[in-house]
This record gives structure tokens, sequence and C-alpha cells, in this order.
């Protein structure tokens, strides 16, 4: 497994990784169902907790199995993207930590986690082709199933906001 230099993200190898699942389920349109996703990775099981509301989700790995539990008190645009990050956290190859999803973090494992969320949850592919019809960030994240913020977040990570018509 490729380790990250001086603890740097290996962004490219997450979104990979991302777009590697997608293509292994035969996925090719939007809202990624995570259904379909978690049916393609052998040996995982997703159910919803209640946690206090600092916690958003957490996995571990036991004999083979990964275990991801999401927030069931949080959004289920939160919850989605949680599900996805915790999958990339898996298979990154990450250890288990309960931290709070945190779109702006700099640790490495965190950043790693969160590409391969937004790839799989809001593939650039796919979203180029949405944004020509879809020409607001409100839209986009309704067609694709996540939070206004996440929506943002990625069309800013990915130069694609100059394609909007507006913001909102």
């Amino acid at each position: 497994m490729e380790t990250p230099s001086q603890n740097r993200p290996r962004i490219g190898l997450a979104r990979n990784k991302a777009r590697k699942i997608l293509d292994h389920c035969k996925i090719c349109s939007y809202p990624i169902l995570l259904k379909d996703v978690a049916a393609g990775i052998k040996g995982l099981q997703v159910n919803g907790k209640e946690f206090e509301d600092g916690v958003s989700g957490l996995q571990f790995m036991h004999e083979g199995t990964i275990f991801i539990a999401y927030n069931k008190k949080h959004p289920n645009v939160r919850n989605r993207f949680t599900v996805a990050h915790e999958i990339g956290h898996a298979l990154m190859g990450h250890t288990i930590d309960v931290s709070p999803v945190d779109l702006d973090s700099t640790d490495y494992k965190e950043v790693e986690a969160n590409q391969f969320a937004a790839e799989l949850l809001m593939p650039l592919k796919m979203l180029k082709t949405a944004i020509k019809k879809s020409k607001t960030v409100d839209k986009l994240a309704f067609d694709f199933w996540v939070s206004k913020k996440a929506m943002g977040w990625r069309v800013m990570n990915t130069g694609l906001f100059k394609f909007l018509s507006s913001w909102t």
C-alpha cells in the first residue's frame, strides 16, 4: 500500500479509488446510491446509530469486515457524506479515529477521506455534465443528494464555480 510522504495527502489516490469503486459497481449516473456502492464492497456493513451531536460517524475493521456507523440524528445528506467519508478511510487504510467530518481539515487522513467522498458522491465527470443543466449550487446539491456546503466545497475545489450562473 502506498504510504503518504511526510503525511501529505494522497489526493489523486483517494479520487482514483472512488472512481474504481464506481466503475466496479457499474455506476454511471447520479445521484450515487450508497446501497449500490456498499453492495460492491466485500464485507461492508453500514448502520445508523445515535451518537452525540459532535460525532458524525466512525469505521473499524474486524475479521475482514468493515463496520461503518453514522449518526442517524443528522440529516440524510450529511449521513451520505459521512458514510462515503468513512468508506474512504477504510479503503485508504486509515486507522479508526472518532472525529467529526471537517471539510477544512488539514490532517492528511481527513483530506484523503474527504476527497474520496467528494469524488464518490459528486464524481467530477458527472459533475461537469450536470453543471451544464443545473447552474446553481442549490440545484446541483439537490440533484446529487448532498448538502449545499459539500457541493459548494466541491465546485470551488474543482474550479467549476466559474460555470455557475448563480452561487445559490
